[in-house]
């Protein structure tokens, strides 16, 4: 992949994060549990670098999308 092991790992639960934000209604707190984060705070600052949003408003702007 030329990523190492941490970056790959990363994109896939970051993958993992937004398919549960799409797919389901579980906290923001539970997803960042279940992919093992260290903190809602740290969770939350990697999805906004990555996406440029707070998981928060990913799921508003998917869920405004859609209606």
């Amino acid at each position: 992949t030329g990523k190492y092991p941490s970056e790959y790992i990363l994109e896939k639960k970051l993958q993992k994060a937004c398919e549960y934000l799409l797919t389901t209604n579980k906290k923001i707190t539970t997803i960042s549990n279940e992919l093992s984060f260290s903190s809602i705070s740290t969770f939350s600052k990697i999805f906004k670098k990555k996406y440029s949003l707070a998981p928060s408003k990913f799921r508003k702007s998917i869920k405004i999308k859609g209606e």
